[in-house]
């Protein structure tokens, strides 16, 4: 399933989010965004699978924006993983050794890189649609298409802007947008590398879910 969520800051503007994952609904709505420790905040549960295991993320609101939980929350630590089998099981387990599950960090609260977008590759082919996003510093990323849902947010004096790339027209104009202009922009959250299954994590590399511009007169 796609949970698309949308959260207003202190100045009433929207901060979209789109994440793909195992979620559930019942009559009430969806069952994976609750509060599990009851502080006020909602919780969203999101579940993945890696390397022959499930993978349970949490995700917190805080200040509009989802912030991947790492560790003890409420009573169960994150990421939690439990085996596949053939029967329903729901017992949380260590990684055996040699296996290496890997969560994607969907998050959109922290800046993973922080420059200006210089140029916008997109690939020519039938089989992609993947972008190629060249930074200031020489950072390149490589958003995957095939998941559509990386958010592109433009923030500017009169107003915000957001498309994602399932709507790829639509992100394009915006990149390029960006590129041109010459835009701050903050590269937030990491996919797990679908070749490898781990993270990219070299300083030349990243495979985004947000790309947040600001024109420098919106704050």
């Amino acid at each position: 399933m796609r949970v698309l969520t949308l959260m207003f800051d202190k100045a009433g503007r929207p901060v979209p989010s789109e994440m793909d994952g195992y979620f559930e609904t019942d009559s009430h709505g969806l069952k994976d965004l609750i509060d599990l420790d009851g502080d006020g905040r909602a919780e969203l549960i999101r579940q993945s699978f890696d390397d022959g295991y499930w993978i349970t993320s949490l995700y917190e609101a805080r200040d509009a924006h989802w912030h991947l939980i790492k560790g003890q929350h409420a009573s169960r630590v994150f990421p939690l993983y439990t085996r596949f089998t053939n029967r329903a099981n729901h017992v949380p387990v260590s990684p055996a050794v040699g296996r290496h599950p890997t969560e994607d960090d969907l998050s959109n609260d922290t800046a993973i890189y922080t420059g200006k977008l210089t140029a916008v590759h997109w690939a020519k082919t039938e089989t992609s649609r993947d972008p190629e996003l060249i930074l200031s510093d020489g950072t390149v990323c490589t958003p995957i298409a095939w998941y559509s849902s990386m958010v592109v947010v433009v923030d500017g004096a009169d107003g915000r802007t957001a498309a994602t790339l399932g709507a790829p027209e639509n992100a394009h104009k915006l990149l390029d947008l960006i590129a041109k202009e010459r835009f701050v922009v903050e590269i937030k959250g990491q996919r797990r590398d679908p070749g490898t299954g781990e993270h990219v994590l070299e300083p030349t590399s990243c495979i985004p879910e947000t790309v947040w511009a600001s024109d420098g007169a919106s704050h």
